[in-house]
């Protein structure tokens, strides 16, 4: 396992237009939390009040048309929720087929200008999460583009708009460009203050007492890396990214500082009536309730998982990120997989609980 603490300007840039395009507010965390009555907040108080302030500064001084950045990063309805516009035209845009995210704007937009029409068509299938389907050819990319996206359940006008995205692809580069110049010239004049808030990340990683955690951050990437790399992803707090560039046998996770701390306040230990009502709320959803179903039978993979159900690979990882963060499913690392295990204990838990709550003792 590797860890680098140099923060990718670029993507923490995208990532801050993304949450301001879509209104996901990152500075009312604090707010969320105290509603879910959760009382001991001082270290994460400590580790967000500078985070807090730094965003409220950016949206202060950075002036940006509004409708500039929806048109750019709003994300297009019908994809799974995620809390930075991961599925908005520029982040699309933005993913590399061959290396992380860039921190040199014009370099990085440059090597995409140069990008031959196949390499273009063979990033977006990425994009959206049509990887496997990506290594399964040698080419064709646009015709197997313009299949797969015809096929996607999504609603006609969202189809159309991600079919635009090549034959617009430098309209929406250049507008892009417009778009995270001002941020990513913010972020470099501020880059100590990113480097203070993603310390006390560091210190959780690399203590021993966090294997877990950094298993399950490992875990995001299924895709046969023999390595993976964890980086800090400061603007996107809750957030994990996961980046597999073609042809490397490496994968790239950058990980939200504050992801791991607030999944500890979320899902005490302790199961009070509102994070045993949070577990239920997640049951609700009937994905996530078969999804249980097949696990109790036997592990299995992403893969295997979505085969099952009929679904895409990052619906069934976004479900499985909800059901991990509350403790019902357990990641395990399985060479360079990870197979997912239903959590019995905790899920036995969770009904004893749900008995004492509603029937009593």
């Amino acid at each position: 396992m590797e860890y680098t603490r140099e923060i990718n300007l670029l993507l923490e840039a995208a990532v801050y237009l993304g949450n301001r395009a879509n209104t996901y507010k990152t500075i009312n965390m604090e707010e969320r939390l105290k509603a879910r009555n959760i009382s001991d907040l001082e270290e994460f108080q400590e580790q967000y009040q500078p985070l807090k302030k730094l965003i409220q500064t950016m949206d202060r001084e950075i002036k940006i048309p509004k409708k500039s950045m929806e048109k750019i990063f709003k994300e297009f309805p019908g994809f799974p929720f995620n809390s930075i516009g991961g599925y908005s035209p520029g982040f699309i845009l933005l993913y590399p087929g061959e290396e992380p995210f860039d921190k040199d704007l014009d370099e990085f937009l440059h090597k995409k200008r140069t990008m031959n029409r196949e390499e273009i068509y063979r990033n977006l299938l990425m994009a959206i999460d049509f990887k496997d389907e990506v290594k399964e050819t040698d080419g064709g990319f646009a015709d197997l583009f313009l299949k797969k996206v015809t096929e996607m359940d999504l609603q006609p006008e969202v189809k159309l708009g991600i079919l635009q995205l090549q034959p617009r692809y430098e309209e929406y580069l250049e507008e892009m460009g417009k778009l995270l110049r001002p941020v990513l010239n913010f972020l470099q004049d501020h880059i100590d203050e990113l480097n203070t808030i993603a310390e006390p990340f560091f210190q959780r990683l690399t203590n021993p007492e966090s294997e877990a955690y950094v298993k399950e951050t490992a875990g995001l990437t299924d895709d046969g890396k023999s390595e993976v790399e964890i980086i800090p992803l400061v603007l996107g707090p809750d957030t994990n990214v996961l980046v597999e560039p073609m042809g490397q046998d490496k994968g790239y996770v950058y990980a939200g500082v504050l992801r791991d701390l607030l999944k500890k306040l979320m899902y005490s230990k302790i199961m009070t009536a509102d994070n045993a009502f949070d577990r239920v709320k997640l049951l609700g959803d009937r994905t996530r309730f078969d999804i249980l179903l097949l696990l109790r039978e036997n592990d299995a993979y992403a893969s295997e998982l979505a085969d099952q159900m009929q679904l895409a690979r990052n619906t069934i990882h976004h479900h499985m990120t909800r059901l991990i963060d509350a403790d019902l499913v357990t990641p395990i690392l399985d060479g360079n997989k990870v197979i997912y295990s239903l959590n019995k204990d905790r899920m036995g838990d969770l009904l004893d609980k749900l008995h004492t709550f509603l029937i009593g003792k």
